[in-house]
């Protein structure tokens, strides 16, 4: 993910350059240097953002990560449809209840199918249960190196 900001940080930079449009941003600033503060904040904003996406995904899994990026935006178009008194046709209700209808069943279908597949082994929980693992990976190694070593022998 490191590599994608840089290599777009680098295209950006590239197309601003080749459009033009660099000098003129830095224009933009020299004339209102207040919008230094808000391009520091929105920086500091999105990177934040990009741990809480990182942290949702090595954590949990891509599909909470889904669920509940589908659930902000569901409710920041509610919200500002409510707020800003947005006219909204019934098929556009219809639309807003299948969205929610999916995020619905994709939690409820997501919990089921990661918790009642027995093929799906449970990661060790304590440290005493990744220890125990360990040794018992070590042991079975030793026992079939010296199984090794005795038909060698014979």
């Amino acid at each position: 993910m490191e590599l994608t900001n840089k290599w777009g940080m680098i295209l950006c930079f590239a197309v601003a350059l080749v459009s033009n449009q660099f000098m003129s941003f830095i224009e933009y600033v020299k004339t209102y240097p207040a919008v230094m503060t808000d391009l520091v904040l929105l920086s500091f904003l999105g990177t934040v953002g990009q741990i809480f996406i990182y942290y949702t995904i090595s954590n949990f899994s891509p599909l909470v990560l889904s669920i509940i990026t589908t659930t902000r935006k569901f409710f920041t178009v509610l919200f500002s449809i409510l707020i800003y008194n947005h006219s909204i046709n019934s098929l556009q209700w219809v639309s807003i209840a299948l969205v929610f209808a999916g995020v619905f069943m994709e939690m409820v279908g997501g919990k089921k199918k990661h918790g009642s597949d027995p093929k799906v082994q449970k990661k060790a929980g304590t440290p005493q249960d990744i220890q125990q693992s360990m040794l018992k990976s070590k042991s079975t190694v030793k026992t079939s190196q010296t199984q090794s070593q005795i038909t060698q022998r014979k």
